[in-house]
């Protein structure tokens, strides 16, 4: 007996829905027309660059999108309690499944429920904490979970500070346990060398794409390469991106950094919740926290913006055990915000820089 079972929900239909779908198809093909014949005659012309002629037909086709989206979004009560109950139901069946994708560190996938669709979520830290090499970790974790379930899991990594080799590199350590600076250098034994080509394979094999940001990234063009994602594999589980701030605006207006991370921020969240995926940003952090006494940080130590603190489902703040002992590699990972649960938690991590790995800091650790 399901959740559902004699509940009073009807599936209401319409008999005027199909000639409604008609009209609205007809009205789109229109406005798509409309948008051909203007690049036909604005391509001609010379009073655009080829940039701004880009930005304009992105921004006009952008609205008929989002005209769609707004008559197609529409979801009554009845079907949302209905699609709640569902969910809820499923939940249920299975207490200990993950509401979300496993980030592969259990306390925190306790806290938060896992990567949940359509969240966002923010990692912090300064200059040689570790945080690409722990949104790293999670991104394995995601794609290994998959792959021992048998389900396919389908991600885009945007690294605007590392190259695809280097990332590759370090996910290799993370598998392998192998010293990256060998595997940079070659010098591996027989034995690391198969761990090595078998890791290498077993990456090939998982759904994830990278982008080198090397051109301009603005929100249009990542809509753009999260669609070519989602058209190749057949869906996309994940977003992740190194790091937030050096995404450009898409207005040309936004000049300033302040102004032009928190039009970045917004367009994230609303890419999560438009694909239903969970999207994953690096963030630095303003300098002022190394000037106080307790350098510990907290939201207002986001670089450039409040709007990130405030859009986020989640905020992690990866900070060292000790400040003042850079040899430590005893990290703290702190919830600062989870909308969904327990916040000012903070989770004791070890840093394994050699590995590019991160590990749950056992309490009999010494």
């Amino acid at each position: 007996s399901g959740l559902l079972d004699g509940m009073p929900f009807y599936s209401r239909s319409s008999a005027l829905a199909p000639h409604v779908a008609i009209l609205k198809s007809k009205a789109t093909l229109r406005q798509l027309q409309a948008l051909g014949n203007w690049l036909l005659v604005e391509s001609t012309a010379k009073d655009l660059t080829v940039d701004d002629l880009i930005y304009e037909a992105q921004s006009k086709l952008g609205g008929v999108s989002l005209l769609r989206e707004t008559t197609d979004n529409l979801i009554s009560a009845d079907e949302a309690v209905t699609r709640t109950l569902n969910e809820l139901q499923a939940r249920w069946e299975s207490p200990g499944a993950l509401a979300g994708l496993t980030t592969g560190i259990p306390q925190l996938d306790r806290l938060i429920g896992g990567i949940r669709p359509g969240g966002y979520y923010c990692i912090a830290a300064g200059t040689g904490i570790g945080k690409t090499t722990l949104a790293l970790n999670m991104v394995n974790s995601i794609l290994a979970d998959g792959a021992r379930h048998d389900r396919a899991v389908a991600g885009l990594m945007i690294s605007l500070e590392m190259t695809c080799p280097e990332l590759i590199v370090k996910l290799i350590g993370i598998n392998t346990r192998i010293d990256t600076s060998r595997i940079e250098s070659g010098n591996l034994s027989p034995e690391e060398k198969a761990a090595f080509l078998k890791a290498s394979r077993e990456i090939s094999e998982h759904h994830l794409d990278f982008i080198e940001g090397f051109g301009k990234i603005t929100p249009q063009t990542l809509a753009a390469m999260v669609e070519r994602v989602k058209l190749k594999y057949g869906r996309i589980d994940f977003l992740c991106i190194d790091y937030v701030q050096l995404v450009d605006g898409d207005k040309k207006a936004l000049d300033n950094e302040y102004a032009r991370t928190s039009e970045v921020s917004r367009e994230l969240k609303r890419l999560a919740l438009h694909h239903n995926m969970p999207v994953i940003v690096l963030s630095q952090l303003n300098r002022q926290s190394t000037q106080r006494s307790n350098q510990d940080y907290n939201l207002s130590d986001i670089r450039s913006t409040g709007q990130i603190a405030q859009d986020a489902n989640v905020v992690m703040f990866l900070m060292p055990e000790d400040w003042n002992n850079k040899e430590d590699m005893r990290r703290r990972l702190h919830i600062a915000k989870n909308r969904g649960g327990k916040n000012e938690v903070t989770i004791p991590l070890i840093f394994f820089p050699q590995h590019s790995r991160f590990a749950v800091l056992e309490e009999s650790y010494s």
